[in-house]
């Protein structure tokens, strides 16, 4: 989750970006701990789709959403827009730990 380190120094100035969104304050910091909320209620989900379509095909289809949801935020100026892809990253990540975890 070396994410969150990354992401963490530029809170400042997303606040200042998206200081005409109301509550920017607020909703800034949420689309830093949104992927580790979703990674921690959806790692058991991902568990039974792991079982129920192998490990290889989860990862291979968790690492391509997690790609797409990451670069997205570049074309994104809509803070509400960065918090869902945020949440995406989140579902991709639960996804690429459980299944990388499940084949070694």
């Amino acid at each position: 989750m070396t994410g969150a380190t990354i992401f963490a120094p530029v809170l400042p100035h997303m606040i200042d970006h998206f200081s005409a969104v109301p509550h920017a304050a607020l909703l800034a910091p949420l689309a830093l701990v949104t992927p580790a909320l979703l990674v921690a209620l959806l790692s058991p989900v991902e568990g039974l789709l792991i079982d129920r379509f192998g490990r290889r095909s989860v990862l291979i289809a968790a690492l391509a959403v997690y790609a797409l949801a990451c670069i997205a935020p570049f074309w994104i100026d809509d803070l509400h827009g960065i918090i869902a892809t945020r949440a995406i990253v989140g579902m991709a990540e639960a996804g690429v730990m459980a299944a990388s975890t499940a084949l070694i």
